[in-house]
């Protein structure tokens, strides 16, 4: 009965096999996995002698290698504990039945079983198929089956690929299998000699680091901190006693300024080095940079070696930065302080002085915690002036109290922090923007006037003195900040060097100096004008034409006694300037929006009205001072509503109109062309040009002017006669005889230069007064010489000058009663003495046959008392005494008086100065 049973289960298992591998198809997945389970069940019969038998059978019949079936049942059993898997040997093994096969297979999956194809097998033959009989494309073709079916862990599959490839392709299987086992023992040797390596490098590396970058980093106090690198068979070994950790490369395309801030640290103490991108390509130049920061230093043996691996490494981890080199508002659209940055939001500047804005990093090394990175001199001192801090109050408080301190003159401040803070878009309309010019005594208040716009900005950053300093420091003055007013403190037309006189005049139009450059050859750079200008000085500049003067928006600032209330809104705005108030800049540059898209339209505008006005009182002004107001009252009506201000938008246009016509009368006086026709006059007094002679003045109704040639019509003529509707009053002028005259008597007068006669012409031209020139006219002497002249031809009317001479006995003793007219008194210079100067009138109007005859004389008054220059303001009511003498200029007459003394008269009817002078413009 036992040997029946015995019998039946080895058929059972026989049974069991046979059909396990049959179901496999040949796949070699699926044979593997039939043959692990045919292992396994054998595995669990405990007689050796069955388990052999079952092995020899189950081969034979399937046509598979006893060795294979033997090895993997011997692995199972030396896994299984088989003290505790005893089988009895009488035991049954139930083999159950194969399962019935489906017949509604899905057609898809049926056909995808029929069609796939082994991966190893197909590789194997497209391989040697492509090798198409030559033999060093089969030996390579072998070499690389022979490598992919080394990867293969299992041996059983293996040996059935190399059978398989070499039947297929009619190979010998011994040439596969030794490419096999060659790939096999390879990798096993790496795999020892990798065992190795880990044994000598410490724990404590990171060892994928350290064998794919070959070396890593320690920090373990001041013995063992350091980077430690690879050295084949020795192990790890320390080269350096400091770690590195890449902060950001500052990226220039000026060699100099291009360096990467990289952080070493030696155990005991941090530094940042700025390493120049030559340092990464010196072993020398890395080590004295090194050296030169402290204990840092490289060990023995670093290479060139060495560093390239470093290099390799740490050059990918420095994100990419922008220095700024200005600060201010930036062309990519934000304001940058010194240690924050505003676009709608505020974003501070990390420990490292570095941000990032829109996807980009921002450097400001002012606001770096490195105190290693800076020399000794802080060469970031002036850039931390303009820093943001919590303001103690808003603007409109902050105007309020200007204004309180300083009057109108705080209007036009006021105004110009608008003007300094849009100036990129001021500039951007007329290519031009106003500077602020303080003058006034020494005392009287303009330097601190100065200081309360600047501080609204800086942290009472000093201004740069004009008496001292280098160009350097000048010039880069002008180019640190953008968008900021820059002062310049003892502004003297006479003291100041000619090249700074020329860059401030210059910095109007945004001309910036052109120099060499320190590291490209032959090549220029130039230093930029970012920035406005706030002049601060005792007198007004009238050089050169007063060129600064006609580019500024001056304000008087006038040694007076100041109201208590004056001096506590001082005090007041003083205090919180030293608490900082760049804050407040953030809640106006949030209007700056309106400012890029409404600015332009409403200076239009301002300039239309403006010019309407002056056109309307019969007034002239001059343009570019028109224009430099004009951006003031463009800001006050842009934020008129949006900003409380302590002055209202008709107010400041008022006071703009008046001083528009204020400094172009001023200008006016003292031009260059205006210096040329005083010159005349005192020639003429003092009979060196001659009436009849070097010029005339003659009523005509009709005078032949020349033309230029390409006016000249058919007749071929080059003059052509210009008619008046009236006889007018003309004055001829020879120039030929005139102008040597003018130059010698400038040159003893002054020890300068005059103008040359074609730059004359060219002003001349340029007037309302000036005709044009006529070919030929006479001209006769009081001796009796005559002679014919080209000469220029002027309206004689419409200038101020006065060439004719019929007076009233000189020296009469006079009395006059009535006010200052038509402008304040000023100072002026007579014969080298300071005399006050202003107008009145002498009204003689008479009755006669029941009619008014008007007769009223314009009397010109001089006085010596300079103390008085204040009180003679515009609408004053007094009586003045002193030499009078009267002439005749055309069908009108002048006075002139040397004033002995002035009697004030308190007249309560007296009109406020600025209103009366209005209403006498607009009537």
């Amino acid at each position: 009965m036992q040997d029946w049973i015995a019998n039946h289960v080895q058929d059972a298992v026989l049974y069991k096999a046979t059909t396990l591998l049959s179901q496999a198809d040949d796949d070699i997945h699926r044979v593997d996995k039939a043959l692990e389970d045919i292992c396994n069940m054998i595995s669990l019969v405990e007689k050796e002698s069955l388990r052999e038998n079952y092995i020899t059978r189950v081969a034979k019949a399937n046509k598979q290698k006893p060795a294979w079936i033997k090895k993997r049942v011997k692995e199972l059993l030396d896994d299984r504990e088989l003290a505790n898997a005893v089988l009895e040997a009488e035991e049954v093994v139930v083999i159950e039945e194969p399962a019935i096969i489906n017949t509604k297979i899905n057609p898809i999956k049926h056909w995808i079983e029929d069609h796939v194809l082994d991966a190893v097998i197909f590789k194997a033959n497209l391989l040697l198929k492509t090798a198409t009989g030559d033999v060093h494309m089969i030996d390579t073709a072998l070499q690389d089956i022979g490598y992919m079916i080394s990867l293969i862990d299992n041996e059983y599959l293996r040996e059935f690929y190399i059978e398989k490839v070499a039947k297929a392709n009619k190979q010998k299987p011994a040439w596969i299998k030794n490419r096999v086992e060659d790939c096999l023992d390879e990798r096993e040797e790496l795999a020892e000699r990798k065992s190795k390596e880990d044994s000598i490098v410490p724990s404590w590396i990171d060892k994928e680091k350290f064998f794919t970058l070959g070396f890593d980093s320690k920090i373990d106090g001041p013995q063992h901190t350091g980077i430690y690198f690879h050295t084949g068979e020795k192990g790890a070994k320390q080269m350096t006693n400091f770690t590195v950790k890449p902060l950001i490369h500052v990226y220039s395309k000026d060699e100099n300024q291009n360096r990467r801030l990289t952080e070493v640290f030696n155990g005991t103490s941090k530094t940042v080095l700025e390493l120049p991108s030559k340092a990464f390509t010196s072993v020398d130049q890395f080590e004295t940079i090194l050296l030169n920061e402290g204990n840092f230093f490289l060990g023995d043996g670093f290479a060139k070696s060495h560093l390239n691996k470093l290099k390799a490494v740490l050059l990918r981890q420095y994100p990419k930065c922008f220095e700024l080199k200005t600060l201010g508002w930036q062309p990519e659209g934000f304001w940058a302080f010194s240690n924050q940055i505003y676009k709608e939001t505020l974003t501070p500047f990390n420990e490292y002085g570095y941000t990032e804005v829109d996807g980009v990093n921002y450097l400001s090394m002012a606001a770096s915690s490195i105190q290693d990175v800076r020399a000794e001199d802080d060469f970031y001192k002036n850039d931390r002036f303009l820093t943001w801090s919590q303001p103690p109050l808003d603007f409109s408080n902050w105007a309020k109290l200007f204004v309180g301190a300083y009057g109108k003159n705080g209007w036009l401040g006021t105004m110009f922090v608008f003007i300094s803070l849009f100036r990129d878009i001021v500039y951007s309309l007329n290519s031009s923007c106003p500077h602020l010019y303080a003058y006034g005594p020494v005392g009287s208040g303009k330097s601190v006037f100065a200081e309360s716009i600047s501080n609204l900005f800086f942290k009472e950053m000093p201004f740069f003195n004009l008496n001292q300093g280098t160009d350097f420091a000048f010039f880069s003055r002008m180019e640190r900040f953008r968008n900021c007013p820059v002062g310049f403190n003892e502004f003297d037309e006479h003291a100041i060097k000619d090249e700074w006189f020329r860059a401030i005049k210059g910095g109007y139009d945004g001309e910036g100096r052109e120099k060499g450059s320190m590291t490209k050859r032959k090549k220029t750079e130039t230093q930029e004008i970012w920035c406005t200008f706030i002049l601060i000085g005792q007198f007004l500049s009238t050089k050169d034409d007063a060129s600064v003067l006609s580019r500024s928006i001056p304000t008087q600032i006038s040694e007076t006694s100041r109201t208590a209330e004056q001096i506590e809104c001082f005090n007041r705005l003083k205090s919180y300037e030293k608490s900082g108030l760049g804050g407040i800049l953030v809640e106006l540059l949030q209007h700056r929006g309106r400012m890029e898209q409404k600015y332009a339209e409403t200076y239009a505008r301002e300039f239309k009205k403006l010019t309407a006005s002056f056109e309307k009182d019969g007034i002239k002004v001059k343009t570019r001072i028109q224009n430099n107001f004009c951006t003031m009252l463009a800001m006050r009506a842009l934020l008129d509503g949006l900003i409380v201000f302590p002055f209202s938008y008709d107010e400041f246009f008022l006071h703009c109109k008046k001083e528009i016509m204020k400094l172009s009368f001023l200008i006016k006086e003292s031009d260059s062309l205006a210096a040329f026709w005083k010159s005349i006059e005192f020639m003429f007094d003092q009979d060196m040009i001659e009436d009849g002679w070097d010029f005339k003045i003659e009523v005509k109704d009709a005078v032949p002017l020349m033309i230029s040639r390409a006016d000249v019509g058919a007749d071929g003529k080059n003059t052509r006669e210009r008619r008046f509707e009236e006889p007018k009053k003309l004055l001829f002028l020879r120039m030929t005889t005139i102008h040597p005259l003018y130059m010698n008597a400038t040159r003893q007068q002054t020890g300068k230069t005059g103008l040359n006669q074609e730059t004359i012409a060219t002003y001349m031209k340029d007037q309302d007064c000036f005709l044009g020139t006529i070919k030929s006219s006479s001209f006769k002497s009081k001796k009796g010489a005559s002679t014919t002249s080209n000469a220029y031809v002027f309206d004689y009317d419409l200038m101020d000058l006065n060439l004719e001479r019929e007076m009233a006995p000189i020296g009469m003793p006079k009395s006059i009663k009535g006010e200052v007219r038509y402008k304040n008194a000023e100072i002026i210079d007579v014969m080298g003495e300071g005399k006050l100067k202003w107008t009145m009138e002498i009204d003689q109007s008479y009755n006669k046959e029941g009619f008014t005859v008007k007769d009223v004389v314009s009397v010109t008054c001089f006085s010596k008392k300079l103390d008085d220059e204040k009180r003679l303001t515009v609408g004053t009511a007094l009586k003045v005494s002193g030499m009078y003498h009267e002439r005749t200029v055309g069908d009108k007459k002048r006075g002139e008086m040397i004033v002995h003394d002035i009697d004030f008269i308190n007249a309560l009817s007296v009109p406020d100065p600025e209103v009366k002078e209005e209403l006498n413009l607009m009537s």
